[in-house]
């Protein structure tokens, strides 16, 4: 119901551009209403969903102008980020010589992003734009910078970001969940039990260690420093481009693509199921090997290299 509600907001978000264009044409024909008609295109109208009243809201931020900055730092420990918003860069960064964590964020109007502390979770959510009607000409910078002591090991941490990308620099998690259209994620050395990655048009790069991954994307990629025991990809229009740890006997490999090519240690494969002997010769069937790797997909390549011959 929610994505249904949010679909007829968008395309109310069109129609609604579609009337102002042809109300501002009206206005251009005098020297005034051409001047009024540049304040309408300069103004953003911003069309959200207001999950109270479950109605559209159309509106003009009171506070909207330059860009504004704030700080936030947790009263108490973190053991869980929960991060859900649409357009920021979102940075989080291992730093030196704090106790406690600590977010700064620029805002393009007052109360766009809203940072909570409770019960050891760090929430930080955004307005609930869908989007914005009107053309914005000043140069305006989004921004959410996590900033927390290094060494430091969470529960959970869970992104969700449409059209922003995702820097996660040296962290320790028992739970990851990251997902998201249009956004990059680039993991500087992330370690986790468990890791679920979700995407279109985003792609997943870095430095990860985890038990299990399961990830998949529709139009983006993969390229990774993957040390897990179990890892599952699955792709539609993707390159994926893993270095292995270990070496190609530790691996089972189940794969199965369409029109996609498979090439492991420098050898072109047939598609099919393989596990790998120490020399990289590929034999049919998955063994009982001490990590399995699991790719099926549609459109793209597939690159596998041990760091262990």
């Amino acid at each position: 119901m929610k994505k249904t509600m949010k679909t007829l907001a968008v395309i109310a978000a069109v129609l609604l551009s579609l009337g102002l264009i042809v109300c501002v044409g009206a206005m251009a024909t005098t020297e005034n209403g051409f001047r009024d008609a540049v304040s309408w295109f300069t103004t953003p109208l911003f069309v959200s969903w207001d999950n109270n009243t479950h109605r559209l809201r159309v509106s003009v931020p009171e506070e909207y102008g330059e860009p504004a900055s704030y700080d936030f730092t947790a009263a108490g420990a973190i053991r869980e980020i929960v991060i859900e918003t649409v357009s920021p860069r979102i940075r989080l960064v291992p730093t030196a010589g704090i106790d406690r964590m600590r977010v700064h964020y620029t805002e393009r109007y007052d109360g766009q992003f809203i940072v909570a502390e409770d019960g050891g979770t760090l929430r930080i959510t955004q307005d609930a734009v869908i989007g914005s009607v009107g053309l914005d000409f000043q140069s305006l910078t989004e921004e959410i910078i996590i900033e927390y002591p290094s060494g430091t090991a969470l529960d959970a941490l869970t992104i969700e970001s449409v059209n922003g990308s995702v820097d996660i620099g040296a962290l320790t998690a028992k739970t990851v969940r990251l997902g998201g259209t249009n956004g990059g994620v680039h993991l500087s050395e992330l370690t986790a039990n468990t890791v679920v990655y979700a995407s279109v048009n985003g792609s997943l790069t870095g430095t990860l260690t985890c038990d299990s991954l399961t990830a998949n994307t529709t139009n983006g990629g993969f390229t990774l420093a993957l040390d897990a025991r179990s890892a599952e990809f699955a792709h539609v229009n993707a390159d994926i481009k893993l270095t292995l740890a270990g070496s190609p006997g530790e691996y089972a490999l189940d794969y199965s693509a369409v029109n996609t090519d498979l090439e492991f240690n420098g050898r072109d494969l047939d598609a099919g199921q393989y596990t790998f002997t120490a020399d990289g010769r590929p034999i049919v069937g998955v063994a009982n090997a001490a990590r399995v790797l699991r790719i099926s997909g549609t459109n793209g390549g597939v690159s596998l290299e041990t760091v262990r011959p």
